[in-house]
């Protein structure tokens, strides 16, 4: 068994979580020995480069091939359990087992797990087609009358009116002087309450469907699946915003961005049947809202808010 011992991860760990990291990472261990003994598990080598969890491949009693996500306990991880056990495998990764408490999630193990970002950077038109489609599995798997009662109850699921609060909350803590245009902070606040309170029909979203989360399954019927989702509340056409913004290799030297984009818009609203002007003024709210969280995450001289900044520029030439 390889626990990651990289000073990298381990200040990770310690920045983003402080005493309940450095504590997480002194347990791992036993909770890693825990794991395997109450699922019987054969633990293999984890996937390089971890980043908040470490998952490692192991192989079930019948040997089946699964993953054995850990991270520190957390809403997070409980909520991500929570999507992908309503979806039940449609679109996405299958939950085999979870202990909230231990912050375990044993899953299917994807393989061979290439990235739809690899497609990306080679044919976009392909990766944007195959991610529309897992768009289109989750929504449909997600579509429930009743999600706002159901957010009542345990656990607790979150809304993007609930993600919408950090446009405002930036609004109040930065001034005319802040990182970013007050203006188009301002309108994304607007808009992003009126997509959300002209929603007529929610379903449970990823909340951050990308091409580094779409790995490719190789014998599932569904070549192409998810990964680690948020689980919030809302709008599929929300979901589109996050895929426009990568993988930023699509978009190298030479790269048309707002014809790309546009591209891309066109292909997606094709495969969905997704409104179309709905999916721009989405996009467009969403990726002022990354552009507020990497402030918030940064600070006033992080410069990563630029990104989802000239995305949001071209996803508003693509109108």
């Amino acid at each position: 068994m390889t626990i990651p011992g990289d000073t990298a991860f381990r200040r990770r760990m310690s920045g983003a979580f402080g005493d309940r990291g450095e504590r997480w990472l002194t347990e791992l261990p036993e909770i890693i020995d825990a794991c395997v003994a109450r699922w019987d598990l054969r633990l293999g080598d984890p996937y390089p480069d971890p980043s908040y969890q470490i998952v490692y491949r192991a192989t079930g009693p019948s040997g089946d091939l699964l993953a054995l996500k850990l991270g520190v306990p957390r809403g997070e991880l409980r909520d991500e359990a929570f999507a992908l056990r309503s979806w039940g495998g449609r679109g996405a990764v299958r939950l085999v087992a979870d202990d909230p408490a231990a912050g375990a999630l044993l899953l299917e193990r994807l393989e061979p797990g290439t990235q739809l970002a690899d497609v990306a950077v080679v044919d976009d038109d392909e990766a944007t087609k195959a991610g529309a489609a897992v768009f289109r599995r989750i929504a449909e798997a997600g579509f429930r009358d009743d999600w706002e009662e159901a957010k009542l109850a345990v656990p607790p699921v979150q809304t993007l009116a609930d993600w919408g609060l950090d446009l405002d909350r930036h609004l109040m803590e930065h001034g005319d002087d802040g990182p970013l245009p007050r203006g188009i902070v301002q309108s994304a606040a607007t808009a992003y309450s009126s997509l959300h309170a002209s929603t007529d029909r929610k379903a449970l979203l990823h909340g951050d469907l990308h091409h580094h989360n779409i790995l490719l399954a190789a014998g599932r019927e569904e070549a192409w699946v998810a990964i680690d989702p948020k689980g919030i509340i809302g709008d599929p056409a929300f979901e589109v915003g996050a895929f426009l913004r990568n993988p930023g290799a699509a978009f190298g030297p030479g790269t048309d961005g707002a014809a790309r984009t546009r591209r891309r818009i066109d292909l997606i609203v094709d495969e969905t049947g997704l409104d179309r002007m709905r999916l721009v003024d989405w996009a467009w709210a969403g990726s002022v809202l990354s552009a507020v969280w990497c402030v918030s995450e940064e600070g006033r001289e992080g410069s990563s808010w630029s990104w989802p900044i000239q995305v949001a520029d071209w996803i508003l030439a693509a109108r």
